[in-house]
């Protein structure tokens, strides 16, 4: 960590005005495999782990350009509304990420809506090692591939980090499962969001 990112951890009114008005900003070390950002509205620091350029395309577009703030749909308020409902009664929302990647998904949906209980699904085993250092604790990360029907499949890598595919092999070595067990094993919560981002693999649903 640079002497400019400890001083403005340090400071973190001054860290607010400094960095502008967007709501994360980046204090990484540039090449660092630790991606220091800013969140101006809870006013503290997150700490995202990240491999490569792919992982840092991922922070910029989830984080920097906040591609998943649902403010850019219009429906905002209807959102907050249907999860204030589900609270009232009794119940927690659920939010389901799957093609989690390396968590970043996870992380920003907690942030966007907290008191929320989060699955998410990835089928790589080297996106869920980084991806247990980035999701929040009420996340639960399922190392699977997610289809219609439960079975196995063969895992296509396109030899980065991100674009992985599945096809179906009935020796295959990642486990498919349908979103029916994941909301069976989530008692008392209420899907209330679901992000798909599985390369291809969503006319299998």
């Amino acid at each position: 960590m640079n002497q400019i990112t400890k001083f403005l951890i340090q400071n973190k009114s001054i860290a607010r005005v400094i960095l502008g008005k967007r709501r994360f900003a980046d204090l990484s070390i540039p090449g660092s495999r630790i991606c220091t950002l800013f969140d101006r509205e809870n006013n503290n620091f997150l700490r995202l782990q990240i491999r490569d350029m792919d992982d840092w395309i991922q922070v910029e577009t989830i984080f920097l350009q906040e591609e998943f703030n649902l403010v850019q749909t219009g429906r905002k308020t209807q959102i907050d509304y249907l999860k204030s409902k589900v609270k009232e009664a009794g119940y927690t929302p659920l939010i389901l990420d799957i093609g989690a990647n390396i968590g970043l998904a996870s992380r920003y949906f907690d942030l966007a809506f907290p008191g929320c209980k989060i699955i998410a699904v990835e089928p790589d085993i080297g996106n869920c090692n980084i991806a247990n250092t980035n999701i929040p604790p009420n996340c639960d990360l399922v190392s699977a591939g997610i289809a219609a029907n439960a079975g196995s499949a063969d895992l296509i890598s396109t030899g980065r980090n991100v674009g992985f595919r599945l096809n179906h092999n009935t020796a295959g070595t990642v486990k498919l499962v349908q979103i029916h067990d994941l909301l069976q094993g989530a008692d008392g919560n209420v899907p209330f969001l679901v992000k798909i981002d599985i390369e291809g693999f969503e006319s299998d649903l």
